[in-house]
């Protein structure tokens, strides 16, 4: 019972967000509309992860040099949590005109994408990464008994922090398996009617040589595929809404120091694994 109350507020808190940030959205997109170029996935992606290695920059400084500085801190976690969600309406955008671009970029690897989930990363793993840090803040405190070793905030997170990180986990997950189920219906549909239907007709006039029924229904195939892309398009904003609900919860958690923290792990995880993603790809090139 408890885990469904807890999947029920977690569903609406999703709601009330999305029913927030789509006025906000409708209201900038009126003041900006004829400022704002449209750029393809691979420029907004690009941007994306310049702004990212831009922000773990900043992330590090802060850590290292002004830890004791709590609004240094502050708009250095601010700077960074906007950053997320100018991406989301980016993406959302993108999304739109270009759906499956978003779930398989050519500019990422494709080691990177082989683990996408709807054009990203599953929410749930914002939490994970979260008890992945604070084994090993732990250990490091233990090398700090003997080496002096500076220790990560992390390492301090209380009962009732991970308790409520657990019942957030629990009910992003089943959140997750809705988007996943949805997912999966769109991949089962694509060997139902109307599709399967155009595929045969068009291989029946090509082999007739009918240029002016398969142009036809060459037509009709691509308004079908459109159909579907807006269909993937929907499933995607819902997962990166989900995505950055989750991070938000996250932080809320949190402290802000361990939210530096968090931010900063995220940030390497992209850059680094990205990175390493693309001289996979190089070194493995035939």
């Amino acid at each position: 019972m408890a885990d469904n109350q807890q999947g029920q507020d977690t569903q609406r808190d999703v709601q009330q967000q999305d029913e927030a940030t789509r006025r906000e959205q409708q209201q900038q997109h009126q003041q900006h509309q004829q400022h704002q170029p449209r750029c393809s996935f691979r420029e907004c992606f690009l941007a994306r992860m310049d702004q990212h290695r831009s922000d773990l920059e900043d992330l590090v400084r802060v850590r290292s040099h002004q830890s004791d500085d709590e609004q240094a801190i502050r708009r250095a976690i601010t700077s960074a949590m906007q950053h997320y969600l100018d991406y989301n309406r980016t993406r959302a955008s993108v999304a739109r005109r270009d759906a499956p671009a978003i779930c398989s970029p050519v500019c990422s690897s494709s080691f990177n994408n082989s683990y996408l989930w709807l054009g990203g990363c599953r929410p749930s793993l914002i939490i994970r990464l979260v008890y992945v840090m604070a084994g090993q803040a732990v250990e490091a405190q233990l090398w700090n008994l003997l080496g002096n070793v500076e220790i990560r905030d992390l390492a301090g997170l209380s009962a009732h922090q991970l308790q409520r990180l657990s019942d957030l986990q629990s009910a992003v997950i089943k959140l997750e398996d809705g988007l996943s189920k949805g997912m999966a219906t769109l991949q089962e549909s694509m060997a139902d009617r109307p599709l399967v239907s155009l595929a045969r007709a068009m291989h029946a006039s090509s082999s007739s040589s009918e240029n002016q029924a398969v142009g036809q229904m060459a037509g009709e195939m691509n308004s079908v595929m459109e159909m579907y892309a807006r269909r993937l398009a929907g499933l995607i904003e819902d997962a990166d809404k989900l995505r950055l609900y989750t991070l938000a919860k996250t932080v809320e958690i949190l402290t802000i120091k361990e939210t530096l923290d968090l931010l900063i792990a995220a940030a390497q995880l992209h850059v680094y694994v990205l990175e390493q993603g693309q001289r996979w790809d190089r070194s493995h090139a035939t």
